[in-house]
């Protein structure tokens, strides 16, 4: 979930397959992660949003 100041709450992507399997093998070891985003997009010709992430362990 990605919150939007002035549209709300939306649901804008996933991570994908092999990454989420990887990620859950070290949350399940109880390592703690550290991710940060951005929402971009929105504007002009670019009128959907996506939501780069960058992770950390």
């Amino acid at each position: 979930m990605v919150g939007i100041e002035g549209i709300g709450y939306a649901h804008i992507g996933y991570l994908p397959k092999g990454l989420a399997q990887s990620l859950a093998g070290i949350i399940d070891k109880g390592i703690t992660l550290q991710a940060d985003t951005e929402v971009i997009g929105g504007y002009s010709y670019k009128e959907t949003f996506g939501a780069p992430i960058n992770i950390t362990i």
